[in-house]
């Protein structure tokens, strides 16, 4: 009775526990299936609002609608606003409001058929003036989502109304709607190949369902419902425009996955109620033949106890007989054995534990000649690197100086030829296609750490709100990009292009660090760094700084990774995904800037970077270039430079043949040096004559700056032009701090060199200047 009982419980646990354990988990995964068929239904139903903005956003910043808002021309009406362009659109409504948010042109077009209808009432009503339809705050604003009427829902969009260029002002608001009927739910029911419905949430058919369940539709959760055994149905609801509870989304699948689970369960109960009866019977058997063999075999196991390795093994007490004392004395002797062995077992055990210390030794030094190897291979990269940097610097030096040929000649024959139409073209086409060459110059000496920085006065405020503009197109629309600028911050001098840089490289390493969607926020604020504060920011000095925060909310970083950020080559993306280069970059732009840069960040709750740059001293100069200002109107006349004597010092002939051209072809008179040596020699027997010198900065035996140095200790104030295919350095920096001296960067243009030696000599002929 008690076997029978026994035997009922254990079918009852092997039927009742594995039951509530795998049901409850097939129905889990029914309900999350159920869910994700869910958003698929919603995201199909976003696509087409999405659909609906991108042909609005054409037609919005389309000419012919801008120019028919100012002048309403038939012609637009007749060829655009017809049935058929509007059918084609799949579009059931369109409105055309001016910049007072009154309607000029609407139609509406039946969902039946091509042929016109009126307008709602329940529609025209959030057409009115002051409906949030027709604000926007921008040109680059967007509104679109659904809105709901007695009889159903209306997809719609609305953008301002500009031109082709993307540029204002806006003079109004164009609205693309379409009705979401049964045509378009069964379009979107084949595009997500599910049984798909979307009723109002006062509609019959989901009302009791929306009333009992409205805490849950609000927390935007799925409410899902068995129909029967094979098949089951979700719910979730969609707000409106304005964020009221505005559709209620029904999705029905098959009960594939919880009919997969019920046999599971059987088949799963089946096996474990048959492992059960084999391994009972299995025991019963076991425990029988163990008894019976301990008590019929009792003398076998007398003369097998010697042969057995086991010394833990004892005989049984069998009395005090002499079959009990024979079982007693070969216990002692097993026990005497036992010792033996274990003792033998110890000194065994130290000599592993010595084997394995000498083991770990051997590891150490293989892990230290593996690290030797690898410090070995970093030093070889960034040998490397330095070796690719010098190489790239060295061709884009030699690169400027042809271009500089090519320029200087071509500007020389676009003034010859100014009234030859036919030279004009290829002429233009020459120029450009130099510069962009020359443009690929400066990316080859930004690489080698010798490119040219061409510092001005900047409002931050700007280059953020250009990083913002260019990284909300390019990041993905799951992150939103913003900024926060403070007004009237103070002027900054420094090189806008490579300040933009900074910020893209920052804002592609943040996007980058939020694969699931996140916020990337730029804020602008002038600071005043005293020294307890610049005590906990490493390389800042006390003073004023204009500072730029950007602050996400990526998966952030360790404190060790934080440590090496800024090292080159450093980074964490997988092999092939990323140089490391690009906050090296960063930190050198900063440095080149007299500023620095922190950040701050902990795992799992995003980065703050902080970049700091010296405000502007009040006495600082910033040196611009005239050419596309007011200043380009100052022409150089004949008598300007007439009789005035240059001497041109370029260890490349074809510079000094361009840069004697264009002087002479202004009336100068020209000196040529080859080296600085040949140019001393010349200064010396014509000190009294030359009034300027033009000198390249790299060259043999006497550089350009030694040059200088050695014209200076003439007690020479003569002024000096130097040029170079590389930027300015430091070293000319100083030079035309305490000297007579400027600097133009290889290739230059005949106008540009020009300028330049009117602005050294302009003092000694500033009446000549004629301004036109």
């Amino acid at each position: 009775m008690g076997l029978i009982i026994t035997w009922s419980l254990l079918a009852f646990f092997i039927y009742w526990i594995p039951s509530k354990i795998v049901e409850s988990s097939f129905l889990q995964l029914e309900q999350e299936d159920v869910v994700d068929k869910g958003a698929q239904a919603r995201d199909a139903l976003l696509n087409e609002i999405e659909n609906l903005k991108t042909k609005t956003m054409d037609w919005a910043a389309w000419d012919d609608t801008y120019q028919f808002v100012q002048d309403r021309n038939k012609a637009y009406i007749k060829s655009n606003l017809n049935e058929e362009s509007i059918n084609s659109l799949r579009l059931n409504y369109l409105v055309i409001a001016n910049s007072q948010n009154k309607i000029v042109a609407s139609r509406a077009v039946s969902s039946t058929g091509p042929q016109l209808e009126k307008f709602p009432e329940e529609l025209l009503a959030h057409l009115k003036p002051d409906s949030e339809l027709f604000k926007h705050e921008n040109m680059q604003s967007s509104k679109a989502g659904f809105i709901t009427l007695s009889d159903g829902a209306v997809l719609f969009a609305s953008l301002p109304i500009i031109t082709s260029r993307r540029t204002g002002p806006s003079r109004g608001t164009l609205i693309f709607a379409r009705r979401l009927d049964q045509q378009k739910v069964s379009r979107l029911a084949g595009v997500t190949h599910l049984d798909l419905q979307f009723f109002l949430t006062n509609d019959y058919s989901v009302k009791k369902i929306f009333d009992e369940n409205q805490k849950a539709f609000l927390a935007e959760q799925t409410i899902v419902k068995p129909l029967s055994e094979k098949q089951v149905i979700g719910y979730s609801m969609m707000k409106d425009f304005y964020g009221k509870p505005g559709l209620v989304l029904s999705t029905e699948i098959p009960r594939d996955t919880y009919q997969q689970g019920r046999r599971t369960l059987l088949l799963l109960i089946a096996s474990l109620l048959i492992a059960a009866l084999v391994t009972g019977a299995v025991v019963l058997a076991l425990v029988q033949k163990l008894v019976l063999i301990r008590l019929l075999s009792l003398n076998v196991e007398v003369k097998k106890i010697g042969r057995r390795t086991d010394l833990s093994v004892r005989m049984p007490e069998m009395g005090e007989d002499e079959l009990g004392g024979l079982s007693k004395t070969i216990n002692e002797m097993l026990s005497m054995l036992q010792i033996s062995q274990l003792e033998l077992q110890a000194t065994s055990d130290m000599l592993r534990e010595s084997n394995s210390r000498l083991e770990e030794k051997i590891r150490e030094s293989e892990k230290l000649n593996s690290d030797l190897s690898q410090t070995q291979d970093q030093l070889l990269q960034a040998q490397k690197m330095e070796s690719i940097g010098k190489l790239a610097g060295g061709i884009a030096h030699d690169f400027n100086n042809l271009l500089g040929s090519i320029l200087g000649y071509a500007s020389i024959l676009e003034d010859d030829l100014k009234n030859n139409m036919a030279a004009k073209k290829p002429l233009d086409v020459i120029q450009k296609s130099a510069k962009r060459a020359a443009e690929l110059t400066k990316q080859l000496l930004s690489f080698a750490r010798k490119g040219n920085y061409n510092k001005k006065q900047i409002n931050l405020n700007e280059v953020v709100l250009e990083a913002q503009s260019l990284l909300s197109s390019s990041l993905p629309r799951t992150i939103s990009v913003r900024s926060e600028l403070s007004k009237d911050i103070p002027l900054i001098e420094g090189d806008a292009g490579q300040i933009l840089q900074v910020l893209m490289n920052m804002g592609v390493n943040s996007g980058q660090a939020m694969p699931k969607g996140g916020q990337l926020l730029f804020e602008t604020q002038a600071i005043i760094a005293d020294k307890k504060f610049c005590e906990a920011q490493l390389g800042l000095q006390p003073g004023r700084y204009v500072r730029i925060r950007t602050t996400d909310t990526g998966i952030g970083m360790s404190k060790e990774i934080q440590s090496r950020i800024f090292e080159p080559f450093f980074t964490t993306k997988e092999v092939g995904e990323g140089t490391g280069l690009g906050l090296a970059m960063v930190h050198g732009i900063m440095k080149s800037h007299a500023g620095t840069v922190t950040v701050y960040s902990e795992p799992n709750v995003g980065a703050v970077f902080h970049l700091y740059f010296p405000e502007m001293r009040a006495n600082g100069e910033i040196e611009i270039s005239p050419f596309g200002s007011d200043v380009t109107k100052i022409k150089l006349t004949q008598e300007s430079l007439a009789g005035r004597t240059v001497l041109i010092v370029d260890d490349e002939e074809m510079m000094r043949n361009v840069a004697t051209d264009i002087l002479t072809g202004v009336g100068a008179k020209t000196l040529v040096a080859k080296n600085g040596e040949e140019a001393l020699h010349l200064f010396k027997a014509h000190q009294h004559s030359i009034d300027l010198i033009i000198s390249d900065v790299i060259m043999p035996r006497v550089s350009g700056i030694q040059l200088v140095q050695a014209i200076r200790e003439m007690n020479s104030n003569v002024p000096v032009i130097l040029s170079s295919g590389y930027a300015e350095n430091n070293e000319i920096s100083d030079l035309r701090r305490s000297s007579n001296l400027k600097f133009i960067q290889k290739p230059y243009r005949r106008d540009e060199i020009l300028w330049l030696v009117w602005d050294a000599l302009k003092s000694q002929f500033a009446k000549s200047i004629a301004k036109v």
